[in-house]
């Protein structure tokens, strides 16, 4: 009795683990698949994490001077693909260092910080990400990220 309980257990595990594998492989994904995901299970990476992309952009952002002069500080969010060869393609400012009303947004033009902060992310000079995964295939995916203007920050000057 003991060893029909024992077989019928080990057939019923070896039947549930051959299920999860079948019922658990990824799709065949189109290698011309152009759909952007926003949600990958790894997320593209710029070489040497947050600290070298943060250096990279303090190496290169430039504070612009209408907003130096007039003491604003404050973060613009950008939002750019990062593409399956790991460049970047179609940066764009959610929201820009001064927001929230037509006025502002014509300030936040004037200003151009958010405007400066495109122009680093198109420099020829970005090295290329390490691009998202979701289900072992490499996907074009969003990525969105914050840049603070900081007063008193060292920020190059060309």
């Amino acid at each position: 009795m003991k060893k029909i309980l024992l077989i019928a257990t080990m057939a019923c595990v070896i039947g549930m683990m051959t299920a999860c594998f079948f019922f658990h492989t990824p799709p065949k994904v189109d290698p011309n698949d152009t759909f952007v995901i926003t949600v990958p299970e790894k997320s593209p990476e710029f070489p040497g994490g947050t600290d070298s992309l943060d250096a990279y952009l303090d190496r290169h952002v430039r504070y612009p001077q209408k907003a130096l002069e007039n003491g604003i500080e404050g973060k613009v969010y950008v939002q750019f693909i990062v593409e399956k060869d790991g460049s970047i393609s179609d940066a764009k400012v959610l929201r820009d260092i001064v927001y929230g009303s037509d006025e502002a947004d014509s300030l936040a033009s004037e200003l151009g910080c958010g405007a400066e902060v495109i122009r680093v992310l198109n420099l020829n000079t970005m090295p290329k990400w390490e691009p998202a995964v979701i289900h072992g295939y490499i996907r074009r995916c969003y990525y969105t990220m914050p840049f603070e203007f900081t007063q008193g920050k060292n920020y190059p000057t060309e």
